[in-house]
């Protein structure tokens, strides 16, 4: 826990985390989160696109050996990007699950595509606790 806890001290930025500040220190929490993932068993890691979000779950991904998708809004239309099939298990990972990074926003789209999500994983805690029945992870909460 001492490990976490340093490294959420490093990256820490205002109410969310900058992943620039240390590349190993979110190397460390991408895989405290995968550690904490890994009993979901996802295929596949979502994440809004974005540098901090992007970072961070590829960070996770590499620790779960899994792909990574995104998630971008144009116009008003939301999309997913990456490699998925009808029932894929997917874990979605943000900084911080808030007005920047909507987690029913995400889930709504990835149930709309056939997509599973089977938890939410966040390194800084939020209002956002269990969405629609999908458990939610924080590292900052334990």
């Amino acid at each position: 826990m001492t490990e976490i806890r340093d490294a959420l001290t490093i990256v820490r930025s205002g109410d969310g985390i900058d992943t620039g500040r240390d590349p190993r220190a979110v190397a460390r929490l991408g895989e405290a989160l995968a550690d904490r993932l890994r009993p979901e068993t996802p295929q596949a890691v979502v994440c809004w696109e974005g540098d901090d979000e992007s970072v961070l779950a590829h960070a996770v991904a590499v620790a779960l050996g899994v792909p990574v998708l995104r998630a971008t809004e144009d116009m008003g239309i939301l999309i997913v990007s990456g490699p998925r099939s009808p029932g894929l298990r997917v874990a979605l990972v943000a900084t911080r699950w808030d007005g920047r990074n909507p987690a029913g926003s995400l889930l709504g789209l990835l149930r709309n595509e056939s997509l599973r999500p089977v938890a939410l994983a966040s390194v800084v805690s939020s209002a956002v606790d269990a969405a629609d029945g999908v458990p939610a992870i924080a590292l900052d909460g334990e």
